[in-house]
């Protein structure tokens, strides 16, 4: 029974690793297949290890998530998405650097010590989601930008995740599923007029993994935290 449950612990601690190489390699022969641009995928290898940093809850994630912003923020341009380059430049750069500082300020392992959001933030947070995007999708829709309501929508619940992941708010783990499920959606979206973008898509597809099995390690962490300090 011992070495059963040995190999079986073994096999879950393996899957991680085994989901990054899997989803690489088809990153590679979707890249090779479609002629992808290189510069275009180099920053999705970054983020898979963000991505197995991410679903542990581990502050590293926003140290390396952060500089991989810029590679990013390059990307979104050249396919025409204004608000995710904006997004990735000027708000996931600068508040994932400094969510990594304040993460180690109050660390708890890897991760940090998370805190619970009051229910008049969702509400405020829900009317600022709705203005906010009714703006973006005027301006950006002037601006001649792709996919305007699914890349508003991605960009500001995306930016919304990171304000709660800087200050600690378990939430974000919320919001992150929000946000992973608009960019398969948007990716699908976009594969049919340039299938290239399959090798983004098998990316968000594997991200969207990590930011479910993020949810249940925020959530396990935190309980343990309210247990710790009764």
């Amino acid at each position: 029974m011992q070495a059963v449950l040995k190999k079986t612990t073994s096999i879950k601690k393996a899957l991680p690793l085994l989901l990054l190489l899997l989803t690489a390699i088809l990153i590679t022969v979707a890249a090779v297949y479609f002629k992808q641009i290189p510069y275009l995928v180099f920053p999705l290898y970054i983020s898979l290890l963000v991505g197995m940093l991410q679903a542990k809850a581990n502050r590293y994630a926003h140290l390396v998530g952060s500089l991989n912003s810029v590679l990013y923020a390059a990307t979104f341009l050249y396919l025409g998405l204004y608000s995710s380059m904006c997004s990735a430049l000027f708000i996931n750069f600068p508040l994932q650097l400094a969510t990594f500082i304040r993460w180690s300020k109050n660390a708890d392992g890897s991760s940090t010590r998370f805190k619970k959001l009051k229910p008049t933030a969702w509400i405020l947070m829900a009317i600022l989601f709705a203005v906010s995007l009714v703006a973006l999708n005027a301006i950006m829709g002037a601006l001649g930008s792709s996919y305007v309501l699914l890349d508003n929508s991605h960009a500001l619940i995306g930016f919304f995740a990171t304000v709660l992941s800087l200050f600690a708010f378990k939430e974000y783990s919320y919001l992150m599923i929000g946000s992973g499920t608009l960019t398969v959606l948007l990716y699908l979206e976009m594969i049919a007029e340039n299938p290239a973008q399959a090798t983004h898509l098998i990316y968000a597809v594997y991200t969207l993994i990590c930011i479910a099995r993020q949810f249940f390690s925020v959530r396990r962490i935190y309980q343990k935290q309210q247990e710790e300090s009764l």
